[in-house]
């Protein structure tokens, strides 16, 4: 006699079984002792037979009815990231098309800037800039350039603009490049 921990107490039996049952027992690694003290706790425990099957199939059911579920949630979050995938890639092309015409506009006043000056300097009309026009003396300059630069561009253009691009061509040509 045995009393294990949790204080019961047991008793070693043997039984016989074929060779060939044995052998598969063996093959697929079943603890042989656990498995017919199971059984045996199945046949005699609390519960009946029936509860018990009854138990496990309704364990199985509900072990499909989450798969099932959890099928519905991982294709919903396949579609929610394709669906993200989209904005994201609307975003993209939209933020791709506004520095389009952004550089479309620059582009524009650089032109419009370079054909009101034609062969003149740059420089002439870098004395313009309301930062180099500390008197105010050019003023009137100025408005005219930003005036035609407006027209040549078919769009109201911010003086703003003008003056930033004016500054670029004279850094440029400064440098020793052409726009």
């Amino acid at each position: 006699m045995y009393i294990d921990r949790n204080g019961e107490v047991i008793k070693s039996v043997h039984i016989w079984l074929p060779a060939a049952t044995h052998e598969l027992v063996k093959e697929d690694g079943l603890n042989l002792s656990q498995f017919v003290r199971e059984q045996l706790e199945v046949l005699y425990g609390e519960q009946s037979t029936i509860e018990t099957l009854n138990q496990r199939v309704r364990l199985v059911a509900n072990a499909r009815d989450s798969l099932a579920r959890q099928r519905e949630i991982a294709g919903a979050a396949a579609e929610n990231r394709e669906r993200l995938r989209g904005v994201v890639r609307r975003m993209r092309e939209e933020r791709r098309a506004e520095g389009d015409a952004i550089a479309a506009r620059t582009a524009g006043i650089q032109t419009a800037i370079r054909a009101i000056v034609g062969e003149g300097s740059l420089e002439q009309y870098g004395r313009a800039l309301p930062e180099n026009d500390l008197f105010g003396d050019r003023v009137d300059d100025w408005e005219r350039l930003v005036g035609q630069v407006s027209r040549r561009c078919g769009t109201e253009i911010d003086a703003g603009e003008v003056a930033a691009e004016l500054r670029r061509c004279i850094a440029r040509d400064g440098a020793g490049g052409e726009a």
